[in-house]
């Protein structure tokens, strides 16, 4: 039987690095979220990668210009949101993002459980790929 040779994140990252990537994504996340929140599609344009794929919580297919027109579309209709339950892995030069997102908006909430994945891309982080489902419970 072949040994794997993946290397684990920690070989690539040491421990301080892997929290300032962290801070970092989670910086991120926050900044695009609330961009998100205001109708400004800008950073999502910047953020996603041109080959992006995603999927929404009703699972509808999403690609790249499928995500901007939708903020665009919505604009102001959010109010705040929250992030809970995060974590952050490093695989390489890959990271993937956990966690549970709060969308609060005029007359209610939309709360989901999220997967992100992400690539160092010419030193930046892109998002490659998300997947989004309701929360119930």
């Amino acid at each position: 039987m072949k040994k794997s040779t993946r290397k684990d994140a920690a070989s690539n990252l040491s421990g301080q690095d892997t929290a300032a990537e962290t801070a970092l994504l989670w910086k991120l996340e926050d900044a695009w979220m609330a961009d998100r929140l205001s109708g400004n599609s800008e950073s999502t344009m910047h953020l996603l990668d041109d080959e992006y794929q995603g999927a929404t919580s009703a699972g509808v297919p999403q690609t790249k210009a499928g995500f901007v027109a939708s903020i665009q579309s919505g604009s102001g209709s959010l109010a705040h949101h929250v992030h809970t339950e995060r974590t952050i892995k490093f695989h390489g030069g890959v990271a993937t993002s956990t966690g549970t997102a709060t969308l609060q908006f005029d007359g209610g909430e939309h709360t989901f459980r999220y997967l992100r994945v992400y690539s160092k891309i010419d030193g930046e982080w892109r998002l490659v790929a998300s997947q989004s489902t309701p929360k119930f419970g």
